[in-house]
């Protein structure tokens, strides 16, 4: 998931890359506590996010 956002990047005009990225931090901080069987850095690496993943949105 993670490479096909990076690869969005390059296609992407920056405006609409901007809205896919904060629309995206916006879920994911939404969704962070809602997991209750799996850690939610569990799910983040298997979407091979890295710790440091707002740092390349």
């Amino acid at each position: 998931m993670f490479e096909l956002i990076m690869a969005l990047k390059l296609v992407l005009d920056k405006r609409e890359y901007s809205i896919l990225t904060k629309k995206l931090k916006s879920l994911l901080t939404i969704y962070q506590s809602s997991f209750q069987s799996v850690s939610f850095d569990g799910i983040l690496q298997d979407m091979h996010f890295p710790q440091n993943y707002e740092e390349y949105l």
